[in-house]
């Protein structure tokens, strides 16, 4: 093992850091575990976000020398200091605890709310601030000697910033989209045409910089194919097959309260659909009795106060993710929202979530909530490992409960076909190693 991890290349990444709340920095952490920790290192704004068990020791905050934020918010936000930061060092608790706001801070919220809707409206959000390469920043990245940067580019800063960054080093870049963002970052705007001109030009010259390019799905990798006749390589969220073996359901009989989990984010792409879940299982406790338990790390309180009456749905903060395995594993369903809107449509529809392989592997009967045209669907529909419901439609999504409620041997089948797709194209080993291979290979002919 040390001498494969010796032979891995240095990775320089960029902007998405290891992170459990949110699945780009999710992927990370699964596709670079094992990772040789002097063979990594990230350059990030997200610095507050990072997991303290991380396998990565090296951290550059982007911070005062490379955010350029307009004026007056340069004066009332304050940036932190640009350099290295030992990640060690940081107070775990302060990623984690919220604490209420003084009368200033509100004061300043509310300023702040006020003027990023004005920026949104004028067509502005897209580039309130800017990202440059500092001179500081170089001679870091020098002193660490990488053979390649990886990044997950999110937004129109993250695009320019990874073409300066590529320009600037000369390194070769692996590209990794998680989301399709260049087709819905862009807001309605007085400048919509504007951007997304100046958006798709920029991500086009991102792509055409990139010497590998890897997507989150094979529907991404085909779409983008067609779009900018690149080979994108699908590299989604691996799984740790040791962690789950222990605790994979075997049992789909169901008894007395019908147990029901989400676990995820309380935001577009799933909120709206995650909403019409919970309205559906409230009318099944009718007649069966059911709960359907949330686990997120979002506080949305619109969210909670439209479900406040709901008898059937309980809320919980997040779990650590080391004890998703055991967690998932005690439901009798999971739930896979995606919602129907406009905008959820454009978010995921070339995605496949980061906890989809983790539900398959579980042995948890998966019911997807999700449109007909998003990847997901495409996914589960083409391996027949959920039971799909892809109409916007309460009645049907009831049915769709109704039956994997009633139906022992379906619940059977669509739980041990996921555990096998899962075996088939989610196993870390597998996929971290091919992972390595094309970075290595990259590294090399560079």
């Amino acid at each position: 093992m040390q001498q494969e991890q010796d032979s891995y290349p240095k990775v320089l990444i960029l902007g998405e850091t290891f992170r459990y709340n949110g699945g780009g920095g999710i992927t990370l952490i699964n596709l670079f575990k094992n990772w040789k920790p002097d063979h990594l290192a990230v350059v990030t704004e997200r610095i507050n976000e990072t997991s303290f068990d991380a396998g990565c020791k090296k951290f550059y905050r982007l911070g005062h020398l490379e955010v350029k934020m307009p004026f007056p918010f340069n004066l009332i936000n304050k940036i932190q200091a640009s350099g290295e930061v030992n990640i060690l060092s940081q107070n775990p608790s302060s990623v984690q605890v919220q604490h209420k706001r003084t009368t200033l801070q509100t004061f300043k919220f509310s300023v702040e709310k006020t003027y990023y809707a004005v920026i949104s409206l004028l067509g502005f959000i897209i580039s309130n601030y800017k990202i440059r390469v500092s001179d500081q920043l170089l001679r870091w990245i020098d002193n660490y000697s990488p053979q390649i940067i990886y990044a997950q580019p999110f937004s129109y800063k993250d695009m320019i910033f990874a073409c300066d960054l590529k320009k600037a080093t000369g390194l070769p870049l692996a590209l990794h989209i998680m989301d399709d963002s260049v087709s819905f970052l862009n807001k309605p705007n007085l400048l919509f045409f504007y951007w997304k001109r100046k958006v798709n030009s920029i991500f086009k010259q991102l792509i055409d910089k990139a010497d590998i390019h890897l997507s989150i799905s094979d529907a991404m990798s085909d779409e983008y194919f067609k779009r900018y006749k690149k080979q994108f390589l699908p590299f989604r969220n691996p799984i740790d097959i040791k962690t789950w073996l222990p605790v994979i359901k075997s049992d789909w009989k169901l008894a007395g309260q019908i147990n029901v989990v989400y676990t995820g984010r309380l935001a577009v792409p799933n909120i709206n659909a995650l909403l019409t879940i919970c309205n559906v299982v409230e009318k099944i406790n009718s007649i069966v009795p059911i709960r359907i338990h949330i686990y997120s790390i979002d506080k949305n309180n619109r969210f909670y106060a439209k479900i406040r009456h709901l008898e059937s749905v309980v809320i919980h903060n997040a779990v650590p993710f080391s004890k998703i395995p055991s967690l998932i594993t005690q439901f009798d369903l999971t739930v896979l929202p995606i919602d129907f809107t406009k905008s959820g449509i454009k978010y995921a529809k070339y995605s496949v979530s980061t906890k989809t392989s983790e539900y398959m592997i579980s042995g948890v009967p998966i019911l997807l909530f999700a449109p007909e045209e998003v990847a997901l669907t495409a996914y589960a529909k083409k391996n027949k490992c959920m039971y799909s419901v892809s109409e916007n439609n309460e009645d049907g999504l009831f049915d769709g409960f109704m039956e994997l409620i009633n139906n022992y041997n379906l619940r059977v089948t669509i739980a041990q076909k996921a555990i096998e797709v899962a075996k088939s194209d989610s196993v870390a080993t597998e996929v971290r190693k091919r992972f390595v291979d094309v970075l290595q290979s990259c590294a090399s002919r560079n």
